[in-house]
This record gives C-alpha cells, structure tokens and sequence, in this order.
C-alpha cells in the first residue's frame, strides 16, 4: 500500500486527549529504514519523509493500564473492536512508527541503540519468555513518552501489508520472542487478521 493512503483516514476531531493517552503533533517524520543500516531487514520500508495529522495514541499496551499485562491471544477484529468500545481505534502503521521514534526519529524508543536489559525482548541477557505487566522496564519508553514500544507483546496495526494482501495485518514492536532487529521502531511483521497468539496484542489511538 502506498503510504499516502494511509494517513488519508481523519481521526475524530481531537479536543483533548484522555488522560491515558498522549498527544502527538501533525507533521512529517521519516520512515523506514536506511539502505546502509546493517540491522535492516527485507520487510523494512525504504526511507521516506511522511506527513502524520496529529492524533491521541495510548500510553501502555491495552488495557493502557500501568502494572497490568497486556491483552493478548487477540486477534485482529477484536482489537478493532476493543477500541471501538473507547472510542479509539488500531493505531495505523505510520502513526505506531512515529510515536516509537520520537522526536529524534531513532533506530529504537530508547534511542539508537538499546541495552539488553532496557525493554523485554529476547536476548541472552534477558530471556524472560512471558509477558511482563505495562511499565515492569522502566527505561522501555519513547522520546514522546510512550511505554513498551520494543517487545513485550506485539501490537496489530489498522495498515494492511499490500493492497492485494488486506487481510494480512501489520504487527510492530516485536514481542518478548523477538529479537533485536525485530523490535526495532521500523520493523515490520505481519500476519492473518484471524490469528491469535500469546505474544500479540495491541494499543489503541484516536
């Protein structure tokens, strides 16, 4: 799909974002990943320079709630659904990407570079093999304030992988299971809209 189409969908009219939630201004970021980045994958965007209207994005993983796990085994049309009971909505790839980046659009939340220990994924240092509740890594968090964006659970985005493929969902964020290349903000999974897994959850925006 082109990325100019999915940022086409206006959210609702923001007033004020909840208090859960945090505001991300309207303006350009860049996505994807650079050709010469050694941790570049082949499912990785090229970079591009893309607008965003501003928009509410939750600050944990649903429930959005600190010191409570995350909702997983949930599969993509009851995410939807989840958020729609808030008034909210799956977050599109774009605005998932950005909210991860942060101001200084790095490679991770936590910055360019990400300690074994700073946020849940798998590594040698820190094999936890389960979800841990929302804020457990207190150093997991985006420039823009965002909790868990690398690992944990894997979040489902509204973006579909291709205009010939809309059933198959993008995931970002990575899991507890991935590694260090698959938590990296511009990684990109992607799955069947009906499948569920205990390491893939989801945060909703608005």
């Amino acid at each position: 799909v082109d990325d100019n189409t999915l940022v086409t969908e206006e959210p609702k009219k923001i007033v004020k974002c909840p208090a859960d939630t945090i505001l991300i201004s309207a303006g350009k970021f860049v996505r994807g990943t650079a050709s010469s980045d050694p941790m570049r994958d082949f499912n990785d965007q090229p970079l591009k320079r893309v607008y965003v209207s501003k928009y509410c994005i939750d600050k944990y993983e649903y429930p959005n709630k600190l010191g409570i796990k995350p909702k997983t085994n949930i599969n993509f049309p009851m995410a939807q659904k989840l958020c729609k009971i808030q008034g909210r909505r799956l977050c599109t790839e774009l605005e998932w990407e950005r909210a991860c980046k942060g101001p200084m659009e790095r490679r991770y939340p936590t910055g360019n570079k990400i300690k074994s220990k700073s946020c849940n994924f798998y590594n040698e240092q820190n094999n936890s093999n389960k979800i841990s509740s929302s804020g457990s890594y207190s150093n997991c968090i985006s420039g823009f304030g965002i909790v868990d964006m690398s690992g944990n659970a894997a979040e489902w985005t509204s973006s579909s992988w291709s205009s010939e493929l809309l059933q198959m969902k993008i995931i970002k964020g990575g899991s507890f299971n991935h590694d260090i290349s698959s938590v990296r903000c511009s990684s990109r999974l992607n799955n069947d809209h009906k499948v569920q897994s205990d390491d893939i959850g989801f945060r909703c925006c608005m």
